[in-house]
C-alpha cells in the first residue's frame, strides 16, 4: 500500500505509519506466515509489523544467463517487428498498440506485433489477432526472450493513470538492448 505514496508527491514526506492505509497494511503484514518482497526496503517495512516470520527479497529483473543463452528467433523475412511483454490489464494500453499496427498494415507497411503475456484483458484483445498480430500467452522465459530478440522494437504501452513508475519489463527491454 505504501506504493501509493510514491506517486502522490506530498505523501512522500509523511512517515508511512501516519498514512491512512498504514493500519490496514500492518494488519496484512501481521497475518503473513512469511514475507517475500521485491526490495530490501519493502521487506524492512513489512518486518516492522511482523518481525518474527521468515522473509526474503526476490529482485525482479532480467535473467542474464537465460537471456544470453536464448537465440534470436529467425523470422526469415524483412518485416519490422514490434513486441510487448507483460500483463494485459488496465495499466497498459495494448489495445491502442493493436489498432496502430492495424492502421500501419492498412497503409501497406510491412509490420508485425508479437504480444507475450496474459491478464484480464487477453480475451478482449484477441479480437485483434491476425497473421500480423500474434498472441503467445504465457510462454517460458527463454522462448519469450528468443522471440523478443528476433523483433526490432519494444513496446511499453503504459497508461497515463497507471500507478507504475518504472515497469519491470523495462529491465528485460534494456537487457535486450
Amino acid at each position: 500500500p505504501e506504493s501509493f505514496s510514491s506517486v502522490v508527491p506530498f505523501l512522500k514526506k509523511v512517515p508511512h505509519n501516519l498514512l491512512p492505509f498504514a493500519s490496514r497494511a500492518n494488519q496484512a503484514y501481521r497475518y503473513a506466515d512469511a514475507l517475500v518482497a521485491v526490495s530490501q526496503t519493502y521487506l524492512d517495512r513489512a518486518k516492522e509489523a511482523n518481525p518474527n516470520v521468515p522473509g526474503e527479497v526476490v529482485y525482479i529483473g532480467a535473467d542474464f544467463p537465460k537471456l544470453d543463452a536464448a537465440p534470436a528467433k529467425d523470422f526469415s523475412d524483412d518485416k519490422t517487428r514490434f513486441f510487448y511483454l507483460g500483463t494485459l490489464s488496465y495499466s497498459y494500453d495494448v489495445e491502442t498498440v493493436c489498432k496502430g499496427v492495424l492502421k500501419l498494415l492498412d497503409a501497406g507497411e510491412n509490420v508485425e506485433l508479437h504480444i507475450m503475456g496474459g491478464g484480464p484483458d487477453l480475451d478482449r484483445l484477441k479480437q485483434y489477432a491476425c497473421d500480423d498480430i500474434k498472441f503467445y500467452g504465457y510462454i517460458p522465459y527463454a522462448e519469450m526472450m528468443s522471440v523478443a530478440k528476433g523483433c526490432d522494437i519494444a513496446i511499453n504501452a503504459i497508461q497515463s493513470y497507471s500507478m507504475a513508475s518504472i515497469t519491470n519489463k523495462l529491465s528485460d527491454y534494456m537487457a535486450l538492448q
